[in-house]
């Protein structure tokens, strides 16, 4: 501990104020506006969350792709997926072709220009990325990689991306998940500031929202109380995937829905079907919390993959519709999305006092 004069607590702030080092931005410009002076500082721990299918790594890989165009050295920790499996889909975002086509074409042994520019592009791009394999690495391996990295590389290594958190060490981390991966976290801010990195680090989201009380699909707007396990605490900037095309509904016949929820009203139906296909080849990435910055963004910035592979961009102006209501006026399809969850919520609590007037009930008689 420190005893900090005041002397010192303004110099601290005016170091901060004045801080000229280079921000790492993610390419998406409307997103990188809401960060502080447009970026991320050395020393920021990123929670990325989302739940599965909602494209998170592919949004990491997507970054990393942006800030290997920007000349950034970037680690990249693949804890979740073979290396192999990594570099095809990294390949894919570069060349802008589905990795499933370019593996046929290695397959068959048709090297032709288009399957040789995707492997050109890439090895010239991933010079400045270093890749790193191995299970449950601890901090102090991670520190030994980076240098190692650094090494090889000949540049500073600037931003590490982590996928994903809870698949780091075991040691010392002994007990429930929940108080592991939170301290996990903790130790990784530490590291982070010490390493004067950017550390953006995946993180799984539960089946269920603590803040709603309800199942969530990752086809709605997150909540900071969603993440599995925590953790939003001690991160700096927490950001989170979503896509209302994963709706359950949406992906269902009439008579499944019927069968699903036999309260469920036709066009409560039509409109997820509807959203289903609109919103097919959109992602939304939101920021949720955003320290020291003052911009969050609930509903999320859109992101467009354009093609069959795994490239993303941000949506233009217009280009992600509205949904109709009525004649007259018009929502946002997430702004829907909310509202019907806390439809969900309403309804949970509602079925919450049922139950407990029914159980004072059943006591005053005495029946139980």
């Amino acid at each position: 501990m420190e005893l900090l004069p005041v002397s010192k607590q303004v110099a601290t702030w005016r170091a901060q104020a004045t801080d000229d080092r280079p921000r790492v931005r993610t390419g998406w410009p409307s997103f990188d506006q809401l960060l502080r002076r447009g970026g991320l500082a050395p020393g920021t721990l990123v929670i990325l969350a989302g739940r599965t299918r909602t494209r998170k790594t592919t949004a990491a890989l997507n970054i990393t792709a942006n800030l290997l165009r920007e000349g950034v050295h970037v680690g990249f920790v693949g804890l979740d997926e073979s290396p192999a499996s990594y570099v095809a889909k990294l390949m894919s975002v570069v060349a802008r072709r589905p990795s499933e086509w370019l593996e046929e074409c290695l397959v068959a042994n048709r090297y032709d220009s288009d399957v040789q520019e995707a492997i050109d592009g890439y090895e010239a791009l991933a010079r400045r990325l270093s890749l790193a394999r191995g299970y449950r690495p601890t901090t102090k391996e991670l520190s030994e990689w980076q240098e190692a990295a650094e090494f090889v590389v000949q540049e500073p290594m600037r931003v590490v991306v982590i996928d994903y958190v809870s698949l780091l060490t075991r040691d010392r981390y002994a007990g429930p998940e929940v108080q592991r991966v939170q301290r996990l976290i903790e130790d990784l801010q530490v590291w982070t500031n010490e390493r004067q990195l950017v550390t953006i680090a995946l993180h799984q989201v539960g089946r269920f929202d603590e803040g709603t009380g309800g199942r969530y699909h990752g086809d709605v707007p997150l909540t900071l109380e969603g993440l599995k396990w925590g953790g939003e605490e001690v991160a700096d900037l927490v950001w989170a995937t979503y896509r209302p095309a994963l709706d359950p509904v949406g992906h269902m016949s009439w008579p499944q829905a019927q069968a699903w929820n036999p309260k469920m009203a036709q066009e409560e139906w039509e409109m997820a079907r509807d959203s289903v296909r609109r919103f097919e080849k959109t992602t939304f990435i939101q920021l949720l919390k955003n320290r020291p910055g003052t911009h969050t963004c609930e509903e999320g910035i859109p992101l467009i993959s354009p093609d069959e592979s795994m490239f993303m961009r941000e949506a233009e102006p217009g280009e992600v519709e509205e949904t109709k209501v009525g004649e007259d006026m018009r929502l946002p399809s997430s702004y829907l999305a909310q509202m019907a969850y806390l439809g969900g919520l309403f309804n949970f609590l509602g079925k919450v006092r049922d139950a407990s007037g029914e159980a004072v009930k059943e006591g005053s008689d005495g029946s139980r």
